[in-house]
């Protein structure tokens, strides 16, 4: 009987195995590397099953002009409820945005970055609003706030560089850990609550860095009778580069 030669014998099984490596090397390859989201996922279903949250798009990452009819409504002409996460990171060409009507929340860093924003048109719907938010954005110049938000978070106009005038809202309790920080323009914060604010002071500062510090007339304009709730003996962390002395009355 004539002998099998080795290499054939290796080339036959190269011929059985190598297929199945390769087949295995591809799947772990598909489900271990990330891979970009599919334009079906900038919108993903909420808990409740009637409502969308909005991940983003980046079709409309060259937009100069983003409208609310560009974000909702999602799916089944379901509404967008939630602005995800760093939704709009990044997006350096556009100027302005329209938030629907239906957005309740806008979630941490869903704008950082924009550094071409100049103004954003946010609903009386919205209540809460993440830290880092609106991070970076150093063109921002215009910005209402909506009436019931409680709190503006950490960082959320931190280096927000041309923003020269605000207006908090009267629910407001409390503006965290350098939610204005470097804000070099900031000159006059309209505080609605009738009793003092709760910042954040030392190093954390809330607005560490900004022109409501370092600028001799910067002012800070708040309703008759509140004035005296800034008063280091009232509010200890007004005192703080004596900011309590630019609380003035509207």
């Amino acid at each position: 009987m004539k002998a099998i030669s080795p290499f054939r014998t290796i080339k036959f099984w190269a011929a059985i195995f190598f297929p199945i490596i390769i087949a295995c090397v591809g799947l772990g390859i598909y489900f271990l590397w990330p891979v970009p989201p599919s334009p079906s996922s900038v919108y993903v279903i909420n808990p409740d099953q009637q409502t969308y949250t909005f991940k983003g798009n980046l079709a409309l990452k060259n937009n100069t002009i983003i409208t609310a009819n560009d974000i909702g409504p999602g799916p089944d002409d379901k509404p967008v409820t939630i602005i995800a996460a760093w939704a709009f990171k990044d997006f350096t060409t556009v100027t302005s945005i329209t938030l629907p009507n239906t957005i309740k929340e806008i979630h941490e860093n869903a704008f950082f970055g924009c550094t071409a924003l100049i103004s954003i048109v946010i609903p009386e719907s919205v209540m809460f609003i993440g830290h880092s938010a609106f991070k970076n954005c150093t063109s921002l110049t215009t910005i209402a706030l909506p009436p019931n938000l409680e709190e503006i978070h950490g960082n959320t106009f931190e280096n927000c560089r041309t923003l020269a005038t605000i207006t908090i809202p009267a629910k407001v309790r409390e503006l965290g850990i350098h939610a204005f920080k470097d804000c070099v323009t900031l000159t006059e914060i309209i505080i609605l609550r009738p009793t003092a604010v709760g910042i954040s002071d030392g190093t954390d500062h809330t607005f560490m860095g900004s022109a409501i510090i370092t600028d001799p007339n910067a002012k800070i304009l708040v309703p008759p009778g509140a004035q005296g709730s800034y008063w280091p003996s009232t509010s200890p962390k007004w005192q703080e580069y004596n900011l309590y002395q630019k609380v003035l009355l509207l």
